[in-house]
């Protein structure tokens, strides 16, 4: 296992007024004067753990196990966001890797140290001592295209998600959404970060897309997650 140190993620969902909207964006190669870069794709199989009760879905907050290739490699919390300005906002993160699901089932029993639950109780010391269970599921195919104006480095990254929920009682129909984050390499002053996203931003709006603070878990309908937690 490998514990990361604590963080902030930036980013910035944005959901398509209609699936033609999305493809449209995904299938061309330009966001306004931006040119689409260094595209690549990924599949994986994210696990939403919570309590009984569904704590973490009724405060904004997840925890998740991520499998790639067949592999359980990951574990990672997120908390409620804290917006820097009106159009973007961080979540803090603690993420750790792990070799199988052998590992990340001991993380989530506390049968040993995990930094992501640490930081879950250190959030919210009210919830130590609740078990956390599988709640729902996530099927996610992603694109990465890293944009950036002509002769110039990229700025920003736009993650293309294309994903379907499920609880043991429910697939819910495939939804979409982009999300605008930094571009990890980009030479550029922190001062500076807020205006490049809100450019994006409003680039976005203008191609059909409209701003959203809800993560993937909270997209499940409250209801169908009450109803998978009943005994």
């Amino acid at each position: 296992m490998n514990g990361q140190p604590s963080k902030f993620h930036v980013e910035q969902p944005m959901v398509p007024s209609t699936e033609a909207v999305f493809d449209q964006l995904a299938n061309g190669n330009k966001l306004g004067n931006y040119t689409f870069e260094r595209v690549r794709s990924l599949k994986y199989l994210d696990t939403y753990w919570d309590t009984a009760n569904g704590d973490l879905h009724a405060s904004s907050r997840l925890i998740r196990s991520r499998e790639r290739n067949g592999k359980t490699d990951f574990i990672e919390f997120k908390g409620p966001p804290v917006y820097l300005m009106q159009t973007l906002f961080a979540r803090p993160l603690m993420g750790e890797a792990v070799q199988d699901v052998a590992e990340a089932e001991a993380a989530f029993s506390m049968v040993r140290p995990s930094a992501p639950l640490q930081a879950l109780y250190l959030d919210r010391p009210d919830l130590i001592g609740r078990p956390l269970r599988r709640v729902a599921q996530a099927e996610v195919s992603r694109t990465n295209v890293d944009i950036s104006a002509s002769n110039a480095p990229p700025v920003s990254t736009l993650s293309f998600h294309t994903y379907v929920l499920k609880t043991s009682l429910v697939e819910l129909p495939a939804q979409r959404l982009v999300e605008v984050q930094p571009f990890y390499k980009a030479p550029i002053a922190p001062e500076i970060l807020p205006g490049l996203f809100e450019t994006t931003i409003k680039l976005l709006l203008q191609a059909g897309f409209r701003i959203s603070t809800v993560s993937k878990y909270h997209r499940l309908p409250r209801a169908e997650l009450e109803r998978a937690l009943t005994p």
